[in-house]
């Protein structure tokens, strides 16, 4: 991104995102997405002419991953699937807000079902 002016809050100069989805052995499912975010100052301007922002968060980047499991009871008229997700694989201490750090490497399991 190009700002102006320079620090606006909450620009990066650049950021990225990507992700994948891959189905195989017929029910399993793999899902990955990556996120960068670019360096950028984070608080607001003061309202006055030439005033400086001078808050600024690193860069960072994430890695998620999600492993899904379907299944079917016809009988029982409900589909769903198990899976079991991973958040912040590389374990990155970062901010996105001034003061609140992020959580570092976590996941949940879970069933998610259809009626």
């Amino acid at each position: 991104m190009s700002t102006t002016p320079d620090d606006l809050p909450y620009a990066p100069e650049w950021s990225a995102s990507a992700g994948l989805n891959w189905r195989f052995a017929e029910k399993f499912r793999l899902s990955v997405d990556g996120q960068y975010v670019g360096s950028r100052y984070v608080t607001s301007r003061a309202r006055a002419i030439n005033a400086l922002n001078t808050a600024r968060l690193d860069a960072y980047a994430l890695l998620n991953a999600r492993l899904a499991y379907d299944f079917a009871l016809p009988e029982w008229k409900l589909a769903g699937e198990w899976f079991v997700a991973g958040e912040n694989l590389g374990d990155t201490e970062y901010e996105q807000k001034y003061g609140y750090p992020m959580p570092g490497i976590n996941g949940t399991v879970g069933v998610s079902l259809k009626f």
